[in-house]
């Protein structure tokens, strides 16, 4: 599969610009190592909890709170360069391009910043809220609204491209890749829309609502859903390749490495399965409940989920625990020389 050039520059450059670190969700590839955290290099606090995931370019984190208020914040100070205050909650994750940055809101709205400044440049409506993060594919941007329609705009001036109205609400964060959308909905399917028609490629059914976020890697599409299972679908057709039952629902969404996927359910299980067979390497319980999704370091693998956590990549045993970074839905941005964490208190960390 082939990825916007937006997200393969990251991986050179530490950026972080969007949910689960690109364009194919992967999160993270093993790019990165990490230790138990030594001491914060520094701590912001944005007064307000935190459900969004922090996302980051040339060394500004880009740091939304559930009151609205996006926050520019320089890694190396600390200290927010600019803020942003939207009219309603906030629950998306923005996502980065160009010299723009882009994010829903709960009163039906996606905006468009300027990221260098903070200016608004365009704002675009839907019917109901947008939970999830918008994604950028040929300077087109698309995103799923909970009014059960999925939406294409024009990266620089907001410009409707095409809407297509798919058959529930939608939480889940598009993947693409190919000229191919992927995206779950809550009629319990994952639907493959042609990103420049809008039109449906395939769609797959599940027991119910999707949630969770698809992931791409290895010709497959994998992604959650509240029936119990992780499904991996060939991406061209949309067959099963093979599903995986865990012990409750699962809104986590999946993260690749090499040749394993790492998924966590509401059991309060994270899971690592064969990405060829779906066959289990191992399960390891971090909390009772896991939603947040995981990152996939070099030979470990991170979430936020009562804390901040670490699991062996091999083995699932714990490495190290952080009490801090509890989550619902954030994820950490991590690159070679810092971890970065957004927590529900509304507090930020620098972590060394």
């Amino acid at each position: 599969m082939e990825a916007d050039k937006n997200s393969v520059a990251s991986d050179a450059t530490g950026d972080w610009p969007t949910l689960l670190h690109d364009n194919l969700r992967s999160g993270g590839m093993g790019l990165q190592n990490a230790h138990a955290p030594n001491r914060p290099r520094w701590q912001f606090r944005a007064g307000r909890s935190i459900r969004a995931a922090p996302v980051l370019r040339d060394k500004v984190l880009y740091v939304i709170s559930v009151d609205g208020t996006l926050y520019a914040i320089d890694v190396v100070t600390g200290r927010s360069k600019f803020s942003f205050q939207a009219p309603k909650h906030v629950h998306s994750t923005p996502s980065l391009w160009a010299s723009l940055i882009f994010f829903g809101c709960d009163d039906g709205k996606v905006f468009a910043l300027n990221c260098n400044s903070g200016t608004k440049i365009w704002e675009v409506r839907t019917g109901a809220e947008v939970w999830t993060s918008p994604i950028v594919w040929q300077k087109t941007v698309f995103f799923g609204s909970a009014d059960a329609h999925f939406y294409a705009v024009e990266a620089e001036t907001g410009k409707e491209r095409w809407t297509t109205d798919l058959g529930g609400k939608i939480y889940s964060s598009a993947a693409v890749a190919d000229g191919k959308l992927f995206v779950g909905c809550g009629d319990g399917k994952l639907y493959c829309l042609d990103t420049a028609s809008g039109k449906t490629v395939w769609s797959t059914a599940t027991g119910n609502g999707i949630d969770s976020s698809p992931a791409l890697g290895n010709d497959l599409v994998f992604v959650g859903s509240e029936d119990f299972f992780i499904y991996a679908l060939d991406a061209k057709i949309g067959t099963v390749r093979w599903k995986y039952q865990t012990g409750l629902g699962i809104v986590s969404s999946p993260a690749l490495s090499d040749d394993i996927v790492v998924v966590g359910s509401k059991d309060g299980f994270v899971y690592a399965l064969e990405i060829a067979t779906g066959q289990l390497r191992w399960k390891t319980q971090v909390a009772e409940v896991v939603t947040a999704p995981p990152l996939i370091g070099a030979g470990f693998v991170c979430l936020q989920s009562g804390g901040l956590v670490a699991l062996d990549m091999a083995s699932g045993k714990m490495l190290w625990r952080a009490g801090l970074g509890g989550s619902v839905q954030s994820v950490p941005v991590l690159t070679g020389d810092a971890m970065y964490v957004a927590s529900l208190d509304g507090e930020v960390y620098a972590l060394e």
